[in-house]
């Protein structure tokens, strides 16, 4: 086949179709324009395309006048695992952070990416990614190469939940986790895990994976000082942090690999974080039920620590469904309307106290705590500390 310039071309696994504006070879590190490309030779095409989630890496590109009937073998559309919210600190910049995915996207294409609004960090993208490694390359990518401040909300994976309606729904997004009482059972995603290790090792690295969840397939010394461990974990426990608590307790001497297996039944709830009685959506997310009170009361108390104190209490509480399994209370700043007593009849304090006592009940009410961007910072490092 040939390709030449004002050529209508169409890429096979979107089906957009564009001009030809312009082709050409490479040379000495220089674009060289030519009549057409054909065969064999090795070039470029620069078309009018208008949007760049139009092309994809690996694509075919035929003749939209005379297409081709299969493309090329070797292109597969890439799966995300791993997904997270990615929110601009100052919002802003949301259109920067926009055309930044967006180019990342034209030389990645792993990654995915779709508008959403989040109550507590306004406007963002909801992202895909194949692991935890891709999403950490591509937020410092962000941050180093476009200079953009980003918020990222905690990992998530995809779980299957099968409705009582006999519907099943993939879940990404925490938030879009439907009524307890519609969900007949749910499912999340597993892998087997081979964890090198140096045999001193190996008590403290199986705690962990116990810890995690995991199931103990079996062990293998590969020599009389280094073992293979064989075990079975769900996704959503190595996401967080488990690369970082292996390398700790092995002092740096363990290596982690594993693959997707597949999806087994769970024990699974949502849990929500109330500030001030309001459900604060970027801190949601599903957890196990064994582990949900654990991780519920170490939220509670990180975020006491991380909200500055107002003129009102203000209570933080985790909860699952309409249970409330955790809570910590921001004190109030009070002022000292007795300053001005010298003595009396203790009515008259009273009365005092009663009146500043309504005014606090009120503020309580209507008023909107602000949290801090370093709140959501310090609850997804949780396990660092």
């Amino acid at each position: 086949g040939r390709v030449r310039k004002g050529t209508e071309i169409q890429m096979m696994a979107t089906g957009a179709t564009s001009e030809v504006v312009e082709l050409g070879t490479f040379g000495a590190g220089q674009f060289i324009p030519c009549e057409e490309l054909s065969a064999g030779m090795v070039g470029y095409i620069t078309a009018s395309l208008k949007n760049v989630k139009d092309t994809q890496v690996g694509d075919t590109v035929t003749d939209h006048q005379r297409p081709c009937t299969k493309p090329l073998p070797g292109y597969k559309k890439a799966q995300p695992m791993v997904y997270c919210g990615m929110y601009p600190v100052d919002g802003a910049k949301y259109p920067d952070l926009r055309d930044a995915l967006e180019k990342l996207q034209l030389n990645d294409a792993a990654l995915q990416f779709e508008a959403e609004t989040s109550v507590a960090l306004g406007f963002g993208f909801r992202c895909g990614f194949l692991g935890l490694l891709h999403m950490e390359i591509v937020q410092e990518r962000l941050e180093r190469e476009y200079n953009l401040d980003i918020i990222t909300t905690a990992p998530s994976v995809i779980y299957k939940v099968y409705k009582t309606d006999g519907q099943v729904m993939e879940i990404t997004n925490p938030t879009n986790l439907p009524d307890p009482s519609l969900i007949e059972y749910m499912e999340e995603p597993v892998v087997s895990a081979e964890i090198m290790v140096t045999t001193e090792f190996v008590g403290p690295i199986m705690k962990l994976c116990q810890e995690r969840r995991g199931v103990y397939l079996g062990m293998d010394y590969m020599e009389t000082t280094r073992a293979l461990l064989k075990y079975e974990l769900p996704l959503n426990e190595i996401i967080y942090d488990f690369f970082d608590a292996l390398k700790s307790r092995s002092k740096g001497y363990a290596s982690f690999d594993y693959e997707l297996k597949g999806y087994v039944q769970a024990d699974l709830v949502r849990l929500d974080i109330l500030i001030n009685r309001e459900e604060v959506d970027a801190l949601t997310f599903i957890i196990h039920a064994d582990s949900a009170y654990e991780r519920g009361r170490k939220m509670c108390e990180k975020l006491k620590d991380e909200i500055p104190r107002q003129l009102f209490e203000i209570p933080i509480q985790a909860a699952i469904g309409s249970k409330i399994i955790a809570r910590e209370t921001v004190k109030a700043m009070r002022k000292d309307v007795l300053a001005k007593c010298y003595g009396g009849d203790i009515s008259r304090k009273r009365k005092l106290l009663e009146k500043q006592k309504e005014g606090k009940k009120r503020m309580r009410q209507i008023g909107n705590v602000e949290i801090p961007q370093s709140a959501f910072m310090s609850v997804l490092k949780l396990d660092e500390d």
